[in-house]
């Protein structure tokens, strides 16, 4: 394969729990994130909006990030949480860019693209991603998502530190 014009400026790691319920034994997985620019003009911002730049100095080689799980929505497995994927595009792109992403999955890219009005590409060869993606660009842009995440987010906090009592 051939990648003229491609230049690798990077690579992060985003970790999680995959198993968030599991009280026994916690797994935990680690996703691999490339950062590929075109030409050599690219962009980096010192700062995001998201929690990792806003309590200190932001880590970019490994970011902690929950998964946002959305109730009554198709699953994903792959789909990524809005708060990273607002985070890189924050750290490395700007208003107008044109965000590319050849293997989708859900299509969180596009949704947090549009929001942060980012022009995207994707594909995937699965289909099911976009029934997930059109789920997902409902949730945010029609639902008033990103005020449910919070919503959720706080109910679980609220929920997991009544149970301890």
């Amino acid at each position: 394969m051939n990648f003229d014009g491609l230049t690798l400026r990077g690579k992060m790691y985003w970790t999680y729990n995959f198993a968030p319920v599991c009280r026994v034994k916690p797994s935990h997985n680690v996703y691999e994130i490339y950062w590929v620019t075109k030409g050599e003009k690219w962009t980096y911002h010192n700062r995001c909006s998201t929690h990792h730049c806003q309590n200190g100095e932001p880590n970019l080689s490994t970011l902690n990030f929950k998964r946002d799980y959305k109730i009554n929505m198709p699953k994903y497995p792959t789909r990524l949480p809005f708060n990273l994927l607002q985070c890189l595009l924050e750290h490395f792109s700007n208003e107008g860019d044109l965000i590319f992403d050849p293997l989708c999955g859900s299509g969180m890219i596009g949704v947090v693209s549009y929001i942060l009005q980012r022009d995207f590409i994707m594909g995937d060869l699965n289909k099911n991603g976009k029934v997930v993606f059109q789920h997902l660009l409902d949730f945010y842009l029609n639902n008033d998502g990103l005020t449910q995440d919070i919503e959720i987010r706080m109910w679980w906090k609220n929920k997991k530190n009544y149970e301890k009592k």
